[in-house]
């Protein structure tokens, strides 16, 4: 992808966000557009910005980000979408993957993972935590 990522990032646990932000905005290849504290201010910058990735986590307020993806994706809209949750239960991962979220990182690794997660859904792919990547694959060949 060339020139810089523009990210959004929708969390409303404000400590946690803006130090994501921070990290992602020391990155030379990435701009963070605007952090937001829920759903609603999420879809909001989403739809005036047009970033190329929202970071999204799975609980906020006014509407989760299920609800903010589903808006996007029925939106049509160009920004590809990852959770960011502390949510590591496979029928949430699942019914992420479902709808077409890009990327899903776990909180307790997140610091660790953002940059990278970010660069791989902006190109179009797949990223999910180490701990997830286990159990998808373990669930792809179950009935194998």
């Amino acid at each position: 992808m060339a020139g810089e990522i523009r990210v959004v990032i929708a969390d409303d646990h404000p400590v946690f966000s803006h130090g994501l932000a921070q990290v992602v905005q020391n990155q030379a290849d990435m701009q963070v557009v605007e952090v937001v504290a829920d759903g609603a201010g999420a879809l909001d910058v989403i739809r005036r910005s047009k970033p190329d990735v929202a970071v999204l986590d799975v609980g906020m307020p006014q509407l989760d980000g299920f609800d903010v993806a589903q808006h996007v994706l029925d939106d049509q809209l160009p920004t590809r979408l990852m959770f960011l949750t502390m949510h590591a239960e496979p029928a949430i991962f699942e019914r992420a993957m479902a709808i077409g979220v890009k990327g899903y990182v776990l909180k307790d690794e997140a610091i660790r993972e953002i940059v990278q997660a970010i660069r791989t859904v902006a190109m179009g792919r797949l990223y999910l935590s180490p701990a997830l990547s286990e159990y998808a694959v373990a669930r792809a060949f179950r009935d194998k």
